[in-house]
């Protein structure tokens, strides 16, 4: 997976994925959402999903002209939300992980803004169902801090103050999940 996601900016042998070639570009990019999909509650998909999310992220992919990238784009962002275990989440939360925090915030916010201005309502629909899923996926992220938090507690371990007191804040965000 990881050497299909290199290069896909470079024109080579013709192949211009994020020009004319932009039909490759979305089966690509719905490619590796099925590939990720497939290492899904896996320790795969942890590995897997910050690069992922970084190539899916990149203003040539997430604002391409063609709604076919995008579409295929918002469906590899939902299968990183399904892919990804909640107690993963919760530890990399814990341990500071900017790369996770940041893709996840990222894929709120791009949905976010996808759902209020696309003009394809294809895309608007994706985007929202995308929502959905980042929405159930940070609320059982915030259980499974939740029950670390108790166990944590039980051991007699200190948690960062933001943790102990049961808030996911998103680095770069205004976002503030509750656990």
């Amino acid at each position: 997976m990881l050497p299909a996601m290199q290069g896909f900016d470079k024109k080579s042998h013709g192949v211009d994925l994020l020009g004319r070639d932009f039909l490759v570009l979305g089966k690509l990019i719905y490619m590796l959402g099925v590939c990720i999909k497939c290492t899904a509650l896996h320790p795969e998909a942890s590995a897997l999903a910050p690069p992922l999310l970084d190539l899916l992220s990149t203003r040539e992919v997430c604002h391409h002209k063609e709604p076919y990238v995008r579409r295929s784009a918002l469906f590899a962002a939902s299968c990183c939300l399904t892919a990804l275990h909640p107690t993963f989440i919760a530890s990399a939360l814990m341990e500071g992980n900017e790369e996770v925090s940041r893709g996840l915030e990222w894929v709120r916010a791009w949905a976010l803004q996808i759902a209020e201005s696309d003009t394809d309502r294809e895309c608007c629909t994706m985007a929202m169902a995308c929502l959905q899923l980042h929405a159930e996926m940070s609320f059982q992220a915030s259980r499974a801090l939740g029950s670390a938090e108790s166990s944590v507690q039980e051991k007699g371990i200190g948690l960062p103050s933001n943790l102990s007191k049961g808030a996911i804040r998103i680095p770069g965000s205004n976002s503030l999940f509750l656990g």
